[in-house]
């Protein structure tokens, strides 16, 4: 009955036209048909409880072991006589640890079915060093005596389905698809301990519903939210619609939550976290400020972590984090008590800018949100930030930070996506942790900052990817054990939306047209100059745009222009108001790695064009 339901489903016909499944489905199949036209076999292994785990066989790659309870013992001398009337097989047996295997190889497609008798199991596998570990651990009884794994299990009620995850294994597994796992992974592999689900399928979606649990002796956010109440998330309403990762972490009260987290960090390791109090203090007195008066004091129930889908201009490393207010009033005197004190005790410069009628500020303070946050939060180094509604919107880009304001007043936001609306639905809207994914924006960031090897996996599995649209994952505190909900929906047509088949290409555009179309040109309107002297251009007051000579009203020899962040832009070369010379393009980025590099004469493109990936790698050369 199980597989009849999978088997019949309208996704998983759809997941069948993937190499993979397509595998794995006629693996399945030739064993399910094996059974029905077998009397033998039929009343040995029909309606009995059935279990499938994977295994790693090698560093990249892995295969499946089931188990089924025959109810008897004894049962392998009736199944060896339905066996040896199977024309299109070859049986052979083999003793290993005074226990037979019998091999079946398959005469048409080569192969080899290896199964067991252990008591009353039946264990069997397409690889047989499977059975071979499956026979010398018969009597550890290590799922049996694991506390954890047993809490889970017994928790999550019983269904055609239950499905199980052992996160020790996650960042192994993952290899067999790419080359490294996220920091996120291993971080969750390294913390959550097992999740047990009742598994629900239908046609277009699957639910799952159960119970997860953590290792006790590893400090984590997860360990100080399984012991703090859920709060409400609500960033949705501001955050873009093209975002590819949603996390909110959520709680009743972030001081709770901050003072639960700092005691797992103490316990852990105490010598660091006298240090991270020590550094604490020591900021304090350098900036003059109390941080738990300037910043902890209005933190409300959520801090949502955000992955726009990127755009040509966009960093791998470029995250928005979304602070809910309690008061918002207090947010703002209180972090601009923060930046009047920064800008008194360091050399900073940066002037506040306004976009659209929205504050943009830059907290230039190194490290201040893993200080507090840890590992997660350390991309998000000397942010911008602003403030939309109810909500403190920091970014480590301040294109990114506009993109935010121009899609909140264009009412582009993952609030007004009637699908994104829908979905969360099924959802509580109370939660410690919850994760909405967009499968094609994830996919696209995935293949933009992808290696070779990623990319090409991505390509040869785009359909399968894609087709599951929205993935949402849940995590929801008793004070004990984590209520956990998966639910993910599929569409068999997703790859037919046109924009999708412009992600590999637009990953690999060039910039070969902006520049040749010099639309970097400086422009000196207006702008009042005098021969054989310095001009410079800025953003605001003090934050500086552009530098170089002039002649006769025109840029001459070498300007430098800059980015809003302050990093270098670029180096360009004028001869009397024409772009002659070696031009250099930088990234926005402090280490000002090379993003292009091109000849011009007199305005016009010459030689050789060369462009570069972020991490230094050869992009392209036209000649």
């Amino acid at each position: 009955d199980g597989w009849n339901a999978i088997s019949q489903s309208k996704m998983w016909n759809h997941l069948k036209q993937n190499p993979y499944f397509a595998a794995l489905n006629e693996s399945a199949t030739s064993l399910d048909s094996l059974m029905k036209y077998n009397k033998t076999m039929d009343m040995l292994l029909s309606d009995r409880q059935l279990v499938v785990s994977a295994h790693m066989i090698s560093a990249t790659d892995y295969n499946f072991l089931f188990v089924v309870d025959v109810q008897k013992a004894g049962q392998a001398s009736f199944l060896m006589g339905a066996l040896n009337i199977l024309s299109d097989y070859s049986i052979s047996k083999r003793d290993y640890k005074s226990i037979e295997i019998i091999d079946m190889l398959d005469t048409k497609t080569k192969e080899t079915l290896s199964f067991a008798f252990i008591d009353n199991l039946m264990v069997g596998s397409y690889t047989s060093a499977l059975v071979e570990k499956a026979i010398d651990q018969k009597d550890s009884n290590y799922w049996l005596n694991n506390k954890k794994f047993q809490l889970a299990k017994k928790e999550t009620k019983s269904s055609l389905f239950n499905f199980y995850i052992n996160y020790k294994i996650i960042p192994d597994y993952l290899k067999c698809y790419m080359d490294e796992s996220s920091d996120l992974v291993n971080a969750l592999s390294q913390t959550m301990a097992y999740t047990s689900l009742k598994c629900d399928l239908e046609n277009e979606r699957l639910s799952m519903i159960g119970y997860s649990n953590l290792w006790d002796s590893v400090p984590s956010y997860l360990n100080a939210l399984l012991q703090v109440k859920p709060g409400k998330m609500s960033a949705y309403e501001i955050v873009p619609e093209n975002a590819a990762l949603y996390l909110p972490m959520c709680f009743n009260d972030f001081n709770d939550f901050f003072e639960k987290l700092k005691e797992y960090y103490k316990s852990a390791d105490t010598t660091k976290y006298e240090d991270y109090n020590h550094n604490i203090e020591k900021l304090e007195k350098f900036l003059k400020v109390n941080l738990k008066d300037d910043f902890f004091s209005w933190i409300g129930s959520e801090i949502a972590f955000v992955k726009l889908q990127p755009e040509a201009n966009a960093r791998e490393e470029d995250v928005v984090v979304i602070i809910k207010a309690n008061d918002i009033s207090k947010a703002k005197s209180g972090l601009a008590h923060l930046l009047r004190q920064i800008k008194r005790r360091t050399p900073v410069k940066f002037q506040e800018t306004e976009y659209q009628g929205y504050p943009i500020n830059y907290l230039s303070v190194k490290g201040f949100f893993k200080m507090f946050l840890g590992k997660m939060f350390g991309k998000l180094e000397k942010p911008y930030f602003t403030y939309i509604g109810d909500y403190v919107v920091f970014s480590n880009s301040d294109s990114q930070l506009i993109d935010v304001i121009d899609d909140f007043t264009n009412e582009k936001t993952l609030s007004k996506n009637e699908a994104f609306m829908n979905f969360k639905k099924d959802f509580d809207d109370e939660a410690n942790v919850t994760a909405f994914i967009q499968t094609p924006k994830i996919y696209k960031h995935m293949y933009f900052y992808g290696n070779d090897s990623l990319k090409t996996s991505l390509k040869n599995n785009k359909a399968l990817i894609l087709s599951f649209v929205r993935i949402g994952f849940q995590l929801v505190s008793d004070g004990n054990i984590f209520k956990t909900l998966l639910i993910t929906d599929h569409d068999t047509n997703a790859l037919m939306d046109e924009t999708l088949e412009k992600i590999e290409n637009s990953a690999e555009e060039l910039y070969y047209k902006d520049y040749d179309s010099l639309d970097f040109k400086v422009d000196l309107t207006g702008v009042p100059t005098s021969d054989n002297s310095p001009v410079t251009l800025y953003y605001n007051d003090k934050q500086i745009m552009s530098e170089g000579n002039v002649i006769d009203g025109k840029p001459h020899g070498i300007w430098k222009n800059y980015y809003l962040s302050g990093n270098l832009q670029s180096i360009i070369k004028y001869e009397e108001g024409f772009v002659s010379g070696h031009c250099i393009f930088y990234y926005d980025n402090p280490d000002q790695n090379i993003k292009a590099e091109m000849n011009f004469v007199e305005d016009i493109m010459e030689g050789d064009y060369k462009e570069f990936y972020e991490n230094g790698k050869p992009k392209t050369l036209i000649i």
